[in-house]
């Protein structure tokens, strides 16, 4: 939940996007392409959110464009690199602050 706070929580310099056939099961539908997006200095989570929604409403069209034409090509991800958080606790959210990260 909530990946762009992880992201960010964790001091990662991009976030990313993966656009996936749909599946049963989370992140386990083929995927059709992934790109990263910088993340920019004193960026705030809320501006951050934004821009990889529409970044990835973006990704989504071409993918869906490569669909329609024939040219779309599926790869696989390893499942070992993917991570899970929970929604963070009170407590992360104050260090996220204390880290000098805004949410707005």
């Amino acid at each position: 939940m909530m990946p762009t706070f992880w992201q960010m929580y964790h001091g990662e310099k991009q976030v990313g996007l993966t656009v996936h056939y749909m599946a049963a099961k989370v992140d386990q539908g083929a995927a059709l392409l992934q790109e990263q997006l910088e993340i920019k200095p004193g960026e705030s989570l809320h501006h951050l959110i934004g821009r990889s929604k529409r970044h990835g409403a973006h990704c989504m069209a071409r993918v869906l464009k490569q669909i329609e034409v024939g040219t779309q090509q599926t790869m696989t991800l390893s499942q070992c690199e993917g991570s899970y958080f929970t929604f963070p606790s009170t407590n992360e959210i104050r260090e996220f602050h204390q880290r000098g990260l805004r949410a707005i």
